[in-house]
């Protein structure tokens, strides 16, 4: 379960299952603010670094779609990537960059005084610049549930889970068993 604070969810007293349960949430909400864009991406006058930020955030989420749909399906099974994990801190990273720049440009340049009067698009951006803000803000945690990930799954760089078939496990477990009953009744010195 997220928190209500920018980028403060703990994921460390949190189940598997609820990890990627805010996982997928937050990739739907990805899929939604896309289909939104869509809508608004045809925009006759509003400023070009305004623009710019909103493109940024665009291509952010097309970024984390193409990431979730190669390693959802490994991180349900028990098996996430460790590049998957490292790649979702790093969006968590640019996340709070991209969420301190969208304020830094619309509140250092673009205040409600005078914007309205010259760009013609101003409630669309309004309404993005919101929009995008809040999904920022909650990208954010993206960092904190790689981190979780690689703390619960990876040591030193390698995986804690077994990469092998369950039949090579019962196999190799068969095999040491019969060499362990060989030693014991083979021949003494």
């Amino acid at each position: 379960m997220q928190n209500i604070f920018t980028g403060t969810t703990d994921y460390s007293n949190q189940s598997n299952k609820e990890i990627i349960e805010d996982f997928i949430k937050l990739v739907k909400y990805t899929k939604k603010i896309l289909r939104r864009r869509k809508r608004h991406s045809r925009r006759e006058n509003i400023p070009m670094d305004l623009d710019g930020i909103f493109n940024e955030i665009t291509l952010f989420a097309e970024r984390l779609i193409e990431l979730s749909n190669e390693n959802l399906k490994k991180l349900k099974r028990g098996k996430p990537p460790l590049l998957f994990a490292k790649s979702l801190q790093e969006i968590g990273r640019n996340a709070h960059q991209l969420f301190l720049r969208i304020g830094e440009i619309w509140h250092g340049k673009y205040n409600q005084i005078n914007y309205s009067s010259r760009y013609t698009d101003i409630d669309i951006a309004t309404i993005e610049y919101a929009e995008f803000r809040d999904y920022m803000g909650l990208m954010i945690d993206l960092n904190n549930i790689g981190f979780e990930l690689q703390k619960r799954y990876f040591q030193n760089g390698k995986p804690l889970y077994s990469e092998k078939k369950w039949w090579e496990v019962i196999i190799r477990i068969f095999f040491d068993a019969v060499l362990e009953i060989l030693r014991k009744i083979g021949p003494k010195d």
